[in-house]
């Protein structure tokens, strides 16, 4: 899900920077670590790996789960940023969290809907880790206070320990859909997951009459799941692939000058990885230390900055982010603006 373009596109990010003279007169230098859940069983890897590297600041690609694996192996030993959709709420010491979460992406995408289309008796479906456990606990007391609430179902995440977990997770998803009398969904899947979801979905012929909303059904997805199966699917990201944001045409052309024409295109999703060095980037400098320590992380915080990111300027205010968010629709595997949220 997060490579190779998410690599790609912190590689494009790290090229503009040291373009530009670095940050503290230092060129700027990626470093790839290969972790997770498997290979975090032993706390010194990690800690060795940075060590080995001599790294300033590690960027987290990976999902909420491993994300804390990694915050409790460093335990403070070096700056951590976080740049991919994640469940919000407070944020930990030594760490910047700056993707999107239900309050810059969720809810005003559920209001908006709820406002123009009518939609406003919703189910929750995911597995049971982090990421969407966490955001079905902020999402649903919102739900609920507004009558909207129709039910939570998340299967269990070991599930997925499985040869055939993921059809298991999936079936028992839909089957909870089906025997639901919402007429929306919000979908807490993504990658391969999401991709199932979606044609299982379409063969109940449950697309025409069940509106789904899916904040991380990016490009990738919709070419996995297949054009037969988006009837109904809705999403949000800050840019779109083709350029139907000034931020996103740009984005794509500086790109492709760097890639070449015939490389992953990056996505919704994999944009998070120009993201993180934007923030890491615009953290050192400010703090005017190539390794900011978690005092520092916690007063930029609470004074506010602001970084650049494919999608448009970001602000970061205690334990908020602001940043551009479109709902889009899909025709067949492509994304369609539909409204600005706000």
């Amino acid at each position: 899900m997060y490579t190779p373009s998410f690599a790609m596109t912190a590689e494009l990010a790290m090229h503009e920077t040291n373009a530009r003279g670095g940050v503290l007169g230092r060129e700027v230098e990626l470093v790839p670590i290969r972790v997770g859940p498997h290979a975090l069983r032993q706390v010194d890897e990690l800690t060795g790996a940075l060590e080995r590297a001599q790294a300033d600041g590690v960027i987290v690609c990976h999902d909420s789960h491993v994300r804390e694996l990694v915050i409790d192996s460093l335990q403070g030993r070096a700056p951590v940023f976080y740049p991919p959709i994640w469940e919000g709420g407070a944020q930990r010491r030594g760490v910047i969290c700056t993707g999107e979460d239900s309050g810059s992406k969720i809810w005003p995408a559920i209001r908006w809907l709820a406002e123009h289309a009518s939609a406003s008796d919703w189910m929750i479906v995911g597995t049971d880790y982090l990421w969407p456990s966490g955001t079905a606990i902020a999402v649903e007391p919102q739900l609920r206070a507004m009558g909207w609430w129709h039910g939570t179902h998340l299967v269990p995440y070991s599930l997925l320990d499985d040869l055939d977990g993921d059809e298991r997770v999936v079936r028992q998803l839909v089957d909870a859909v089906d025997a639901s009398s919402a007429s929306c969904v919000l979908v807490l899947l993504h990658g391969s997951q999401m991709a199932m979801f979606n044609r299982e979905f379409a063969v109940r012929g449950l697309d025409s009459r069940v509106l789904r909303f899916a904040p991380m059904a990016d490009e990738s997805v919709l070419l996995a799941s297949g054009p037969e199966t988006t009837q109904g699917l809705l999403t949000a990201f800050g840019s779109l692939r083709d350029g139907a944001t000034v931020d996103g045409r740009d984005f794509l052309e500086r790109y492709r000058a760097l890639h070449g024409a015939i490389v992953p295109t990056p996505t919704g999703v994999t944009l998070a990885g120009y993201e993180g060095v934007a923030v890491a980037c615009a953290v050192v400098e400010r703090t005017g230390h190539l390794r900011p320590s978690s005092d520092d992380l916690a007063s930029m915080r609470e004074q506010g900055f602001e970084f650049e990111a494919p999608t448009g300027r970001v602000t970061v205010r205690g334990d908020l982010v602001e940043r551009p968010m479109n709902l889009l629709g899909v025709d067949g595997i492509e994304l369609v603006h539909i409204a600005a949220l706000s």
